[in-house]
């Protein structure tokens, strides 16, 4: 029996009185690439953050790879480490840079020598040279784009990413799918939140339509 990459039960997540969001069952398969859909405010963001071990649902239970999340501060810190990464819709960059940046992630995995690849998939997605450009200087897209790379590269299984597509031209754009396509290939699983539901379709294994405070499946073929 192949074991899920994600499962969620039961799950409740609320701010205050206003709003709450209801998920009896979601089963995300490894080597995947799930889309969630919605308008603002539907909680597609706050979804992944769950998800990702940062922000702590009122009711339910969320297991990554069997391992059951929010236990404890230690064991949710080595189920990040090991198994998830999220990129934020306003992603927070470190002074210096870009290649300071993206040095970051794979200091904190051990993997300093898998700079070659993060910078392959830089020229790749961005055809200036900004390696060594400070983060001041970069253009809102390419901040977005050193983000992007430095979860990348990252080794773990679950890349999360909350709408990645809003400061990337179209032809980034078409890199960044490409890319997800071939790290899902390689067995890794991918979850996006965005507003631009027929450009992810295309890649798409399961898109999940969040609406008055639950989620719809809906069938990639026919958006």
């Amino acid at each position: 029996m192949v074991q899920k990459a994600i499962e969620l039960k039961n799950l409740t997540l609320s701010y205050g009185k206003n709003w709450k969001l209801s998920i009896a069952s979601m089963d995300i398969a490894p080597s995947s690439i799930v889309v969630l859909s919605g308008e603002n405010g539907a909680g597609k963001s706050t979804l992944l953050r769950s998800i990702a071990l940062l922000f702590k649902p009122k009711t339910g239970q969320i297991t990554v790879f069997g391992k059951t999340a929010y236990l404890s501060e230690k064991s949710d810190r080595l189920i990040r480490k090991q198994f998830v990464t999220m990129v934020h819709q306003s992603p927070y960059l470190f002074r210096g840079t870009a290649k300071d940046n993206i040095m970051l992630g794979l200091k904190s995995s051990g993997k300093i020598k898998d700079y070659s690849k993060a910078k392959s998939l830089l020229r790749l997605i961005e055809k200036e040279d900004i390696e060594n450009k400070s983060i001041e200087q970069l253009s809102g897209g390419q901040k977005q784009k050193v983000a992007l790379i430095r979860a990348l590269i990252m080794p773990v299984k679950i890349l999360i990413f909350d709408e990645p597509f809003e400061s990337l031209d179209a032809d980034s754009r078409t890199v960044f799918l490409k890319i997800c396509k071939k790290i899902s290939d390689s067995g890794r699983t991918v979850l996006i939140s965005s507003h631009r539901t027929q450009e992810v379709a295309k890649i798409a294994d399961v898109i999940y339509n969040l609406s008055d405070g639950t989620v719809f499946p809906k069938n990639p073929g026919k958006i």
